[in-house]
């Protein structure tokens, strides 16, 4: 996987396929779980997808393989951490797909980059990704207070029991239960945690104040403004066993992007995309109508201009 120096930290990123552009925004958030958790397979929907565009996965800020920076963590840089990644790689205009956490920095992009966005995809995303009694919210909310009093040493010796290696364990198991893979994501957790300990506390303080960070950035966002400026075609997926965001998020979604498209994959959890082959297809179908147009429109005002 390459890397490039974006805005002050080493982002890891992947093309493949051929086709029109697709570009994909990872949900969740900066933190040590999701770093040891990194791996170069590539999923069934990512080979799905590089059958028909040119896909470009990276991980964000303290995610995956890239760098671990200090800051940088809110939405809006973000979204340009995307705009410049894809200046170095001389990418014009691409589609978009977002998951989950993804969505909000998909949603800036395209409101701010207009011209850039052929189509965008939104799956199990949410107006507010961490709300009110979310099971979230109320312990980044005093983590950061602490994180802002005391500094990150003492805010990671005061973070709690089942924070170790994420502070979104709530909504990991329950996806999981949801799913009947309780089992093997708890078995996953106690690895990821045995392999954290074994990392240098310098380590373990700077992402734990990255994760704090990140999420903390969520608590006051919501997607309402950027949604309204969207002009690209915007396709919802949201799956009906969701338990992360129900399916009333992502039609609240959809109702807050002009002329947007709500799908609801029935039997699908928290990101349709990654485990229903129809989900996919029906992405990619509308990815590829959008392209379709897009070209058309372009090709009609070439013959204009001459």
């Amino acid at each position: 996987m390459p890397i490039r120096e974006i805005n002050g930290f080493r982002m890891h990123y992947q093309h493949d396929g051929r086709g029109p552009d697709l570009v994909y925004v990872h949900g969740g958030f900066a933190s040590l779980g999701r770093a040891l958790s990194a791996t170069a397979t590539v999923a069934a929907w990512q080979r799905d997808l590089a059958e028909r565009f040119r896909l470009l996965c990276y991980d964000r800020r303290a995610c995956g393989r890239s760098s671990c920076p200090p800051g940088g963590f809110d939405i809006p840089t973000q979204a340009e951490d995307l705009a410049v990644l894809l200046d170095r790689l001389d990418v014009e205009s691409t589609h978009v797909f977002a998951s989950s956490a993804g969505g909000p920095i998909a949603l800036r992009f395209a409101a701010r980059h207009r011209d850039r966005v052929r189509s965008l995809v939104l799956a199990g995303t949410a107006p507010s990704i961490v709300r009110p009694g979310d099971g979230v919210r109320e312990r980044i909310l005093a983590a950061n207070d602490e994180l802002t009093a005391h500094g990150a040493e003492v805010a990671f010796d005061r973070r709690p029991a089942d924070a170790q290696i994420w502070f979104t364990s709530r909504w990991d198991r329950s996806e999981a239960e949801a799913a009947g893979e309780l089992d093997r994501h708890l078995a996953t957790e106690r690895e990821l945690r045995a392999r954290a300990d074994r990392q240098s506390r310098a380590v373990r303080v700077r992402y734990h104040a990255a994760e704090v960070r990140n999420i903390h950035a969520y608590t006051t966002w919501t997607v309402h403004e950027d949604a309204a400026a969207v002009a690209a075609p915007t396709l919802v997926l949201h799956g009906g066993r969701d338990t992360v965001f129900g399916p009333s998020a992502g039609r609240a979604v959809a109702e807050l992007v002009p002329a947007a498209r709500f799908e609801l994959v029935a039997e699908a959890g928290h990101t349709p995309v990654f485990t229903d082959r129809a989900a996919r297809r029906l992405a990619a179908d509308f990815m590829a109508g959008a392209e379709a147009r897009f070209t058309a429109d372009r090709w009609e005002g070439g013959r204009h201009a001459s």
